[in-house]
């Protein structure tokens, strides 16, 4: 089968495809993406019939990791769709090679897979993050004081919009996406968005649907009880429920106590393109917030690679492992969740997670 990119003018042709396969609306359902985004297109890889019709077609949407001072290389996979005519005949399996194929020459990290499937796993893809949901009641928030300097503010127009994404871009891991992404994100929940203001200053924003706090992004040291109390004051009802991610480690730790129950789902999958690039990262990063002495340990992740990590004056270096033991060997899914901050639930006696100190990567 012959793959090739989408190209701009084929952007309504590429888009109808896609929306008669899930049945939905690509340009409602993924805004920030679809609509009315012609090169789009160009991230886009499919496969046609005789005639020229698609009949396959793949996303993989470059975004990147940015861990401090240092970035990772991400490629976003989704529209995975095959015409329902030519399934079972390896459209899919040939395109996930292709674009796994094309991420190696363009030095690509990671790759994400949103959904858990387990046919993807095939493919060298396992499930990471997850996706908590907290229930928070009148009873979690009345002995809790809210401070004066806090107020909620509905968001009419695009006045907040660059401070929004100036909160987004601040912190210390966070992804950024393709270009106006951000923004055109803002314009789904439009009607749905609060901006938390502290002292008139812009300190956090929250898009909600209902009761349900969809997406929480504050700045560092906001007290969030405070937050979460005006919100259900605004909002004028109780419980409320608020999504809560993985790598929100603060905001995650504050549910965990003031909540009465959550529930926990796999959020996504990845795939790791380039391991010994993702183990430097994370270790120097490890380095600017720890005390480490020089060492030196040996990895081995089950069918990607084997390296030596060697720390000397507080420099990490990636090295070839040459006839010599293996100090911690890892399967692919121990790895990946040791790299998105999961290491207490693996199982190995020691952990990549708890040798490195993995920071929190944001989720896709």
């Amino acid at each position: 089968m012959q793959i090739e990119k989408v190209d701009i003018l084929e952007y309504n042709d590429m888009i109808n495809f896609a929306n008669s396969v899930f049945h939905l609306n690509f340009a409602k359902k993924l805004s920030w993406l679809y609509n009315d985004n012609p090169n789009i297109c160009q991230h886009h890889h499919s496969i046609r019939d005789e005639k020229g019709n698609f009949i396959g077609l793949i996303a993989s949407i470059p975004m990147t990791i940015v861990n401090g001072t240092d970035t990772l290389e991400m490629r976003g996979v989704g529209t995975v769709s095959a015409h329902k005519k030519y399934r079972g005949q390896g459209i899919m399996k040939t395109m996930l090679l292709h674009i796994a194929d094309h991420a190696k020459t363009e030095n690509v990290d990671i790759m994400v897979l949103n959904g858990n499937r387990q046919r993807y796993q095939r493919y060298g893809y396992v499930p990471i993050g997850h996706h908590m949901k907290y229930t928070v009641t009148s009873a979690n928030l009345k002995n809790h004081n809210v401070y004066d300097s806090y107020t909620l503010e509905k968001v009419k127009d695009d006045r907040y919009n660059d401070q929004f994404k100036a909160l987004a871009d601040s912190e210390y891991q966070h992804v950024i996406r393709p270009k106006c992404d951000y923004i055109k994100r803002l314009d789904t929940w439009k009607n749905n968005t609060l901006a938390v203001l502290k002292d008139g200053e812009v300190v956090g924003q929250i898009c909600y649907k209902f009761n349900t706090i969809v997406e929480l992004l504050l700045a560092h040291k906001v007290d969030i009880i405070s937050v979460l109390k005006l919100f259900s004051s605004t909002i004028k009802s109780l419980p409320i429920i608020v999504n809560c991610y993985g790598h929100q480690q603060i905001l995650q730790n504050t549910l965990d106590i003031i909540s009465e129950n959550f529930k926990s789902e796999k959020c996504a999958q990845i795939k790791i393109v380039n391991p010994r690039n993702l183990v430097r990262v994370l270790l120097k990063t490890h380095l600017l917030r720890t005390k480490i002495g020089d060492m030196s340990v040996s990895i081995h992740i089950e069918g990607i690679d084997t390296f030596q990590c060697i720390i000397r004056d507080n420099v990490c270096s990636i090295t070839d492992c040459d006839d010599i033991n293996f100090d911690y060997s890892y399967t692919l899914e121990e790895f990946s969740f040791a790299v998105f901050g999961m290491s207490h639930s693996l199982s190995a006696p020691f952990r990549l997670g708890y040798l490195l100190g993995i920071p929190n990567i944001d989720q896709v």
